[in-house]
């Protein structure tokens, strides 16, 4: 039996489990099947099956969060930025409020400025919110500012486990 087969085997719920984690992924093309900002997080959140006391402000909120405010709600995602956009993803992998974020290849092509702002909002997602957030970079250098922990895989194996103190260790 191969790795997949085995780790399948560990997740029983999977419904259960995407109530816990959202996932961010870079793409080099974003589309969004609402024609509004506020519609595309409604469904995220229907979809989930997760109330709200108070929906509407949830929903600005989850904007707020990743610098983008209320005047975003009635607009098309479609016509959004490239950058605009990709908060927007990263709002709908917060929108309901997940204890785990995963994030992938977040960084590439950022500008210093985005990889600040990134930066700032993983901590406080982290240090403030308590969520655990795994992020899937190359980027080393960015990456040390932000992790505890480094896990780094080589051809599907992991090669190094540990905190981020390892690669600075001579001994390796």
């Amino acid at each position: 039996m191969d790795n997949f087969g085995k780790s399948k085997a560990l997740v029983k719920d999977i419904e259960k489990v995407k109530k816990h984690v959202g996932f961010f992924y870079k793409r080099d093309n974003y589309f969004f099947e609402s024609n509004t900002v506020y519609d595309e997080i409604y469904t995220v959140i229907n979809n989930r099956g997760i109330r709200f006391k108070n929906l509407e402000k949830h929903i600005k909120d989850s904007l707020t969060i990743v610098g983008l405010n209320d005047s975003y709600l009635k607009r098309n995602p479609n016509t959004l930025s490239y950058g605009e956009k990709k908060k927007l993803v990263l709002a709908l992998a917060l929108c309901f409020n997940p204890d785990v974020l995963v994030v992938d290849s977040l960084d590439k092509g950022f500008s210093k400025k985005e990889k600040v702002f990134y930066k700032k909002l993983f901590l406080m997602l982290s240090n403030k919110y308590n969520k655990t957030i795994i992020i899937i970079s190359d980027d080393v250098e960015y990456m040390m500012g932000l992790v505890d922990n480094v896990v780094v895989i080589k051809e599907g194996k992991i090669v190094v486990n540990g905190g981020k103190e390892i690669f600075y260790d001579d001994a390796l």
